[in-house]
């Protein structure tokens, strides 16, 4: 009697534990359920948005983007597309970029990114939002060099170039559309022959309608221009910016 007794006394217990067990477990199930999460990082792009004195970061694996503003949607007059030619901030002090430059006279959005190619600029497109098409803003596009650097042949880069053109234009038909053509490092005599027939056929593309001006920056040659041997330097980026600018004051 004693041992049947013991044994529907365990029995009872652990079944007790294991109700309790259970209903702990559901229980913070539920509400770990109906909690919120705090923040939805979730982006197709890393992106990073400079805005004033306000910094944001969002964060995942996939491909990053900068866009660096300091004035409000409404304010903005100038896109800058492409490659470090545009956002050479990695190489000069805090302040002294292309960008920030332009941005001191006319305002301002880049979404150009140190490194990029052709087809990259396709990630960039998508981040501008539909209200910046205007006729009052002006769109400047820096890129293909990062293309040849790269030993992509000439037909492709140019074949490609041009779709990207249609496709900015598709998306920004209201926007005037400036491209700048590519400087002279002087550690890269080898590439002067694919620079000149690349700023021959940019020509070209402005004598078609294609787009709306040539930014010419193909007189930087000398050294005091350049940093890491093809980036602009503090000196350079000053030419590039003053030149942009008075492109797009005309």
């Amino acid at each position: 009697m004693n041992t049947k007794n013991n044994y529907i006394f365990f029995m009872g217990f652990f079944l007790l534990i294991g109700i309790l067990w259970f209903y702990s477990k559901y229980t913070i199930r539920i509400e770990s359920f109906n909690e919120p999460d705090e923040e939805d990082n979730s982006e197709e792009t890393n992106t990073t948005v400079t805005s004033g004195n306000n910094y944001k970061k969002k964060s995942n694996t996939k491909k990053k983007q900068n866009i660096s503003t300091t004035t409000s949607k409404d304010d903005v007059k100038c896109i800058l597309l492409g490659d470090s030619i545009l956002n050479n901030k990695n190489y000069v002090p805090p302040g002294k970029s292309v960008y920030d430059l332009i941005n001191e006279d006319i305002p301002t959005v880049m979404y150009a990114r140190d490194g990029d190619t052709v087809s990259d600029v396709y990630n960039q497109i998508t981040l501008i939002p539909a209200e910046q098409n205007a006729e009052d803003i002006n769109i400047l596009l820096s890129v293909g060099g990062n293309d040849f650097l790269g030993g992509r042949p000439f037909p492709l880069v140019s074949k490609k170039y041009s779709e990207l053109l249609k496709q900015i234009k598709h998306k920004m038909p209201d926007c005037k559309l400036y491209v700048l053509n590519l400087y002279y490092p002087p550690t890269l005599t080898f590439f002067y022959n694919t620079i000149k027939k690349w700023n021959e056929f940019l020509d070209t593309l402005s004598s078609d309608g294609s787009v709306t001006g040539v930014v010419d920056i193909s007189s930087m040659r000398n050294e005091e221009y350049f940093t890491q041997k093809i980036e602009p330097s503090v000196t350079g980026g000053e030419l590039i910016a003053d030149i942009c600018v008075k492109t797009l004051q005309q």
